[in-house]
């Protein structure tokens, strides 16, 4: 939060044009390159385990489109990579659900929930905000994208 006022109050007495883009190391550092070659941003420890989702929602809390756009699974404005989200428990609230089923997802066995559907990052946002929630983030076990390779 301090690092968030002062890159603020940066902004404002250098007139550096910010933004509403948050300027933080977080979301201004470069991209590390994996061991098979793709670009791998940074990504917020409380999305640690949502793997590039994980890296679309940390620029999403920057308010960095274009940053979530270079992200690997973007093709033009849409994560065409696919989805799969996997729950600790056998199924997600039933809040969780509706909005899942609203962007796209479809139940395959208890607890695992897929999109073969490009997400827009407007459906992005509406995802990242369903894990806004601390209980809602630590029920989930795991996220991957399905045509990763």
């Amino acid at each position: 939060m301090k690092k968030i006022i002062l890159a603020s109050i940066a902004c404002a007495l250098l007139g550096a044009g910010c933004g509403d883009k948050i300027v933080s190391p977080l979301c201004t550092s470069e991209p590390e390159t994996s061991d098979i070659g793709s670009l791998m941003y940074p990504t917020d420890s409380k999305y640690e385990k949502l793997g590039y989702l994980g890296q679309i929602f940390t620029a999403l809390d920057c308010k960095d489109s274009e940053r979530a756009k270079k992200i690997f699974g973007f093709q033009g404005e849409s994560y065409a990579a696919g989805v799969t989200l996997t729950w600790k428990a056998d199924e997600p609230s039933a809040n969780v659900q509706a909005i899942l089923s609203t962007l796209g997802f479809a139940k395959t066995t208890d607890g695992v929930w897929q999109t073969n559907k490009p997400l827009t990052l407007d459906a992005l946002e509406k995802l990242r905000q369903l894990f806004q929630d601390p209980a809602e983030l630590d029920s989930l076990q795991s996220a991957d994208c399905i045509n990763c390779g």
